[in-house]
């Protein structure tokens, strides 16, 4: 009655993946992992036939005799009939290439991974790695791929290094180590999905970017408190949003050659950013955002020329110049409470289909935007202490309300001509107010 009664308060061994390789008799009958019947069909404890026969020292199968692997000609001879060094499941050659695991795996430990290198350097599924007693993945050197995603997560890890992983098909998620220092992903060309590296109170280092060209989804930096840098010389594109947020400690985003960016790009929230360059951005499919950086003072997406959404540049008050000459269109336009901005240069700017407002840049003389003819929301320019100057030539059409106030240095005839140039194709109401005389 007591052997049933402990065999009904605990699952068979095996019963959840990665418990065949996690160090622990989750069944409590005395056997361990690989040593428990109920691990007997779990790939990790097969292994491949490779090592349990070639490797052995006994002369159950690969003795000196003449029964399998003499030197006469019959089965393992030098010609490619039966024994040459293919890679088939059954080659009894050592250099038969690591197999494939199928299916999803969890890895917690280091004889865990031992034994996964034992016989695999690829897995066709997920990979969740969250060991709670290691500090870093070198028994884990073997791994190539994943297909699916792979995941390190609530670990004791101070080093993260795959030194020979090259891809990850769908995410790749790197959150909540709390001691984690390193991320070194040297060899990874690509991320099929989302690469994602969040709260990771005392990473420092961000080596994932030395080799890797596109990422599929979201490339998402947030709130890694210690992290200093984000900078990529190969790094092309991506697919999803680009987002940089809430990193303490980061002084700058460096990505030189990324050209396209399938979503939006949001930098906001890090205190610490001085410089935000990409130099090579031609294309963004959403917002680009700036905002809410204290120290940042240089801004260079000089080669924008597309942008699917809106163009919003605020309380950045280091910020000095703002330039985007190839820019075509955008959604809407907002510059704000940028305290230092002295220079704004949209010369290209034709058409948005929203709002424009440019408000609270104290240090703003001159509002220039010569090619501007369309705005399909409201107009507000509103409280910028020095702008004295105002180029609205080929201003079409206003669909909203037209408001300027409150620019102390901006005479009210400059805004009286543009409003005549207008020719009531105003689709809201008008307000000019607080400007200077005259």
């Amino acid at each position: 009655m007591l052997l049933l009664l402990a065999g009904c308060g605990a699952p068979e061994e095996g019963a959840e993946p990665g418990q065949c390789v996690d160090g622990a008799d989750n069944d409590a009958d005395g056997r361990y992992d690989c040593q428990d019947p109920g691990c007997s069909d779990d790939p990790l404890c097969q292994g491949d036939d490779d090592d349990s026969t070639v490797a052995d020292d006994d002369d159950s199968t690969a003795d000196d005799d003449d029964s399998t692997a003499d030197d006469d000609d019959s089965t393992a001879d030098d010609d490619d009939s039966t024994a040459d060094d293919d890679d088939s499941a059954g080659d009894d050659d050592d250099s038969a290439a690591p197999e494939e695991y199928v299916g999803d795996l969890t890895l917690t430990t280091g004889p865990a991974m031992a034994l996964f290198c034992n016989a695999y350097d690829r897995v066709d599924g997920n990979l969740w790695l969250s060991p709670v007693q290691l500090t870093d993945l070198s028994q884990l050197n073997c791994l190539t791929r994943v297909t699916g995603s792979l995941a390190i997560s609530d670990s004791s890890l101070v080093e993260a290094s795959l030194p020979r992983l090259e891809a990850v098909g769908v995410d790749l998620l790197v959150s909540m180590n709390v001691a984690l220092v390193s991320l070194d992903l040297p060899a990874l060309v690509v991320v099929g999905g989302a690469l994602e590296v969040s709260s990771n109170e005392q990473l420092t280092s961000l080596a994932v970017l030395t080799a890797l060209q596109s990422v599929g989804g979201d490339f998402r930096v947030h709130s890694n408190p210690q992290l200093q840098s984000v900078s990529s010389s190969v790094l092309t594109s991506v697919s999803g949003d680009l987002r940089i947020a809430a990193n303490l400690s980061l002084v700058e985003v460096l990505l030189a050659v990324t050209a396209t960016v399938g979503g939006g790009c949001v930098v906001n929230f890090n205190p610490s950013v001085t410089q935000l360059s990409l130099p090579s951005l031609s294309s963004l499919g959403g917002d680009l955002q700036v905002s809410n950086n204290d120290l940042l003072s240089n801004l260079d997406v000089g080669l924008l020329a597309t942008l699917g959404g809106a163009l919003y540049v605020g309380d950045n008050p280091e910020l000095t110049d703002l330039a985007l000459p190839q820019l075509l269109s955008a959604a809407s336009l907002r510059i704000s409470e940028n305290e230092s901005l002295a220079s704004l240069q949209l010369s290209l700017l034709a058409a948005l289909a929203g709002n424009l407002h440019v408000a609270v840049n104290n240090s703003l003389q001159a509002l220039s935007l010569p090619a501007l003819a369309h705005v399909g929301g409201d107009f507000y320019v509103g409280s910028n202490l020095a702008i004295a100057s105002f180029d609205f030539v080929s201003l079409l059409d206003v669909a909203g309300d037209f408001s300027v106030a409150h620019n102390q240095s901006l005479r009210t005839s400059y805004i009286q001509a543009v409003i005549d140039q207008l020719a009531g194709s105003i689709g809201g109401q008008v307000l000019v107010e607080g400007n200077a005389p005259g």
